[in-house]
């Protein structure tokens, strides 16, 4: 009877022994475990390619570098003359314009400006062409009655091509600033002429087309 008394105390105490053994392996592992999340994993950067990287940071990519190169612009003027030594100027081939140096329109004076003095009623050159060989993209200007006229108002005109694109009166005191395509455009015309003097024509004042000149991109214009 004792002997198995102590055959149950004996093995009582192995499997305390073996439950304390147990969890203390338990513990020595969750630490080791916390110890391993603690830990941050090593960086290891993926392999790009530059133009998936390109797509990626800009939705509108098409997998080509940009662009980001500009074409630079070159201006010339429209000359009052029909022949010019100035490289920056075009003169008129056809019409007759005159250009009384500076002018105001509208209390604003422009140093360059093409005049058309006559009267719409005369017989005579109230418009010039000018040759710009498809090389310009716009035409911009100031139009207006001089401040000198003597003139009620001017009636002004433009044409690309023998097509009229742009019509106006404007009366003593008015000025509008024009901007017209002249994209592939051949021939240009200016034309202006009073609708409100009878002195044939006027000595001092007129239609005026003030700063007149055409924009182009650099790699289109002749130099």
């Amino acid at each position: 009877m004792n002997a198995r008394v102590d055959d149950r105390w004996g093995l009582a105490k192995w499997a305390a022994v073996a439950t304390i053994i147990g969890t203390i392996v338990a513990i020595i592992g969750l630490f080791a475990t916390k110890g391993d999340r603690g830990a941050p994993a090593p960086f290891v950067p993926a392999p790009t390619d530059a133009h998936q990287s390109a797509a990626s940071a800009d939705p509108n990519a098409t997998g080509s570098p940009a662009n980001t190169a500009t074409t630079s612009s070159v201006i010339r003027y429209l000359a009052h003359q029909s022949s010019t030594n100035d490289p920056e100027e075009i003169p008129y081939f056809n019409g007759y314009a005159e250009g009384p140096g500076s002018q105001e329109v509208n209390g604003e004076q422009f140093v360059r400006s093409i005049n058309f003095p006559y009267a719409c009623s005369v017989t005579s050159g109230k418009f010039a062409d000018y040759n710009l060989g498809r090389h310009f993209r716009n035409f911009v200007t100031t139009i207006g009655p001089s401040d000198i006229s003597k003139s009620e108002g001017y009636n002004f005109e433009i044409w690309n091509d023998d097509q009229r694109v742009f019509s106006a009166t404007l009366r003593h005191g008015e000025s509008r600033k024009v901007d017209i395509s002249v994209q592939g455009v051949l021939k240009l015309r200016l034309a202006a002429c009073s609708v409100g003097y009878s002195g044939y024509p006027e000595d001092k004042g007129g239609g005026i087309f003030g700063d007149p000149k055409v924009i182009g991109d650099a790699d289109k214009v002749p130099q």
